[in-house]
């Protein structure tokens, strides 16, 4: 899965998932724009910009994913959750393109989050957020 804000190595969701995790290493996302929310977490839409992030490897997916799920207010049958997992892919440092998942802002939320949230330009939120 691709992470590109709390759920990052050193940052305050990554406790709660990290029993899962393999391995981690930096990638990034082409085709997505990151927003910075008022409540003090990243949101990514689709756009014409790149996000900077974390690919992590994760062991027993199924029980990651569910728990993913709940931090990131996830519902399947919810047509307005916030974010949800979509297909995408990532660069590593080696090139190496990598099909993936990363949780993006819903078609339903997109105009809100674009109204309420701070363009981070470069698509880094640890950058941005210290």
């Amino acid at each position: 899965v691709f992470v590109y804000g709390t759920l990052q190595p050193g940052e305050p969701n990554y406790p709660a998932i990290s029993g899962w995790v393999d391995d981690h290493v930096p990638a990034t996302a082409e085709g997505f724009q990151l927003w910075a929310l008022p409540e003090g977490y990243p949101a990514a839409t689709i756009g014409n910009g790149h996000i900077v992030g974390t690919l992590l490897q994760l062991q027993d997916p199924p029980a990651a994913w569910k728990r993913m799920d709940r931090i990131e207010g996830y519902t399947p049958r919810v047509r307005r959750s916030l974010y949800r997992p979509h297909p995408l892919e990532v660069s590593t440092a080696d090139g190496e393109p990598i099909e993936t998942f990363a949780y993006v802002v819903s078609p339903e939320c997109c105009d809100t989050v674009r109204q309420r949230g701070i363009l981070i330009a470069d698509g880094h939120w640890l950058n941005w957020s210290r």
